[in-house]
Parts: structure tokens; C-alpha cells; sequence
């Protein structure tokens, strides 16, 4: 009896501890100073227009919206920049959805 004990709790137990040491460890990240600025691969013009966003909550929110919908990953620093009309563009198109004239 207490043999079946032993080998249904290895038998439960065992699955869940396999499952948290399934995924590789990412020693970068885990060195890496995390003070809430990104440090990625970007072009120092495209960490300006960033730095625009998080100085106004609204355009932050504007092109967040904005780069969802269109789920393009250049439309989020094009819109803070407000880079070729990129911002209002963003403004008829979430709130109004009115598409791109080509």
C-alpha cells in the first residue's frame, strides 16, 4: 500500500518538475540591468521618437492603438516622431478607420 503511495506521488510529481526545468535559461537577460529602458537594436533617431511618446501619455496611447491595428512594427516610433504625417494618419485611422489614400 505504501509502495502504491510512493509511485503515484512520483508519478504526479514528477511530470511538474520536468515542466519547470523544461525552458533554457536566457543568462543575458539575467545579467542584464533592467531599469526600464530598452536597449534593443535601435538607431539612436528611433529612440529619440520613442522618448517623444513617453513625454505625452496621449500619443502614447494614440500609437500603441495605432501600431496594434495595424500590427506593423514600424508605425509605433513613426507615429511618436510623427514622422511624415505618421501621428495624424494614426488619429483618422483608429478613431475614424479611415484607410490609407495610395
Amino acid at each position: 500500500m505504501k509502495r502504491n503511495i510512493v509511485l503515484l506521488a512520483v508519478a504526479i510529481l514528477l511530470p511538474a518538475v520536468k515542466l519547470t526545468h523544461s525552458m533554457p535559461i536566457d543568462e543575458d537577460y539575467l545579467n542584464d540591468d533592467h531599469s526600464g529602458e530598452y536597449n534593443g537594436r535601435l538607431d539612436e533617431e528611433t529612440k529619440e521618437q520613442v522618448r517623444q511618446c513617453e513625454e505625452d501619455q496621449t500619443a502614447m496611447e494614440l500609437c500603441m492603438r495605432c501600431a496594434k491595428i495595424t500590427k506593423s512594427t514600424t508605425v509605433y516610433p513613426l507615429c511618436c516622431g510623427n514622422v511624415e504625417g505618421v501621428k495624424e494618419w494614426c488619429y483618422a485611422y483608429v478613431y475614424y478607420r479611415v484607410e490609407p489614400q495610395l
